[in-house]
């Protein structure tokens, strides 16, 4: 299993996603449903390169997105629907990478890194310096080759 830009929060916990994300207007537009366009290219520039325009496809793609998704993920993930994801992680056996940019803008890593993980790869959490929320975006290479050693660790 490999993870990227989530913490690992125990259901319904608002103390896990006060200390799992950071609480923000930019943070605040995940769970909004509609979006003009200078939230869509904020949120996205936010997410793929921070301090950068995010590209006008990227931006027209997320106007396309139905605002109800965005509302719906927010509420069942505030409500604890669906798994707790701190106990699933801290009692798997399966293998688990996580592969995060040490300058992530939105899921505060301190919280990431101090989780509990019943299986972690290289016993700690892989944080990428000077890359942010999409490491995979941001620097391909490196979160590729970082992915493919996770592959090339695992039992045959």
């Amino acid at each position: 299993m490999v993870l990227t830009g989530t913490p690992p929060i125990h259901r319904a916990s608002m103390d896990d996603i006060n200390a799992g994300f950071y609480m923000n207007e930019t943070t605040a537009l995940a769970g909004q449903e509609v979006w003009n366009a200078e939230e869509a290219g904020k949120f996205s520039g936010t997410a793929l390169q921070p301090d950068t325009p995010a590209p006008d496809w990227v931006v027209k793609a997320t106007l396309r997105t139905d605002g109800r998704a965005r509302t719906m993920m927010f509420g069942a993930f505030v409500a604890g629907q669906g798994g707790d994801q701190a106990e699933i992680l801290a009692n798997t056996n399966v293998p688990t990478a996580v592969i995060n940019g040490a300058d992530e803008p939105f899921i505060n890593n301190d919280f990431i890194v101090a989780a509990a993980y019943g299986n972690l790869w290289r016993g700690q959490v892989q944080l990428l310096d000077g890359l942010g929320h999409a490491p995979f975006w941001q620097a391909p290479d490196a979160y590729n080759g970082l992915l493919q050693s996770f592959v090339d660790d695992m039992p045959a």
